[in-house]
């Protein structure tokens, strides 16, 4: 994770962090969005895409935001996804 951002608001953590995904799949993929949120915690997509080829691992930006008053526990966040498949340009 990065350094973390702060918050304006009161009992709030926010951070920006960088997420893993694996392209599992035979074709190559763009990853558009992705997003999850559980009791107290929330994570979005900063924007970025990242193209990864069959069997690929990148990176995306996140922004993660913990509300400290709700408890979360430790364990599995349910992630959405965006993605686009794609052909491999060369140029």
């Amino acid at each position: 994770m990065s350094a973390e951002r702060g918050s304006d608001v009161s009992g709030v953590l926010r951070m920006d962090g960088q997420l893993a995904v694996t392209n599992a799949g035979q074709a190559p993929i763009t990853v558009r969005a992705a997003t999850g949120q559980g009791p107290g915690a929330q994570v979005r997509d900063a924007g970025e895409s990242e193209l990864l080829g069959p069997g690929d691992t990148g990176l995306i930006g996140v922004e993660l935001r913990f509300e400290c008053e709700t408890a979360f526990e430790s364990g599995h966040l349910p992630m959405r996804f965006s993605v686009w498949p794609r052909a491999w340009c060369s140029s």
